[in-house]
């Protein structure tokens, strides 16, 4: 039994590392979003811009299924919790939900903002 409960333990705690890794990705990525200038008036200067921001587009594409995934196996984890014991998870699962939302909101906002000037 003890065995099991530190295996538990180990594997909670690789998880809500797993959690916070993904927080401070999506919290540099909102940041390089918010940096960016403006949508310029120049096609030029729009076309450059808009290769630049799809280097940032693509990186979150490509972790998009390890975010969902994540949030996946969390829900997973709630199941098999007792009512009440898994606040700070659940808590935790809401605010990637939403770092996630916002984030993709604002990339997918900036996108078609370039792709019209381009």
């Amino acid at each position: 039994k003890q065995t099991d409960l530190e295996a538990a333990l180990r594997e909670a705690q690789i998880f809500s590392a797993e959690v916070q890794d993904h927080l401070l990705w999506l919290a540099d990525i909102d940041q390089a979003l918010s940096s960016t200038k403006p949508v310029a008036g120049l096609p030029e200067t729009a076309k450059e811009q808009l290769l630049r921001f799809m280097e940032l587009y693509d990186e979150l594409e490509e972790n998009r299924s390890k975010v969902d995934n994540t949030l996946q196996q969390g829900q997973e984890y709630l199941k098999r919790s007792r009512p009440g014991s898994a606040t700070n998870l659940n808590h935790d699962l809401r605010t990637l939900k939403q770092r996630w939302e916002s984030v993709m909101n604002k990339a997918n906002d900036k996108k078609i903002k370039l792709e019209i000037v381009v």
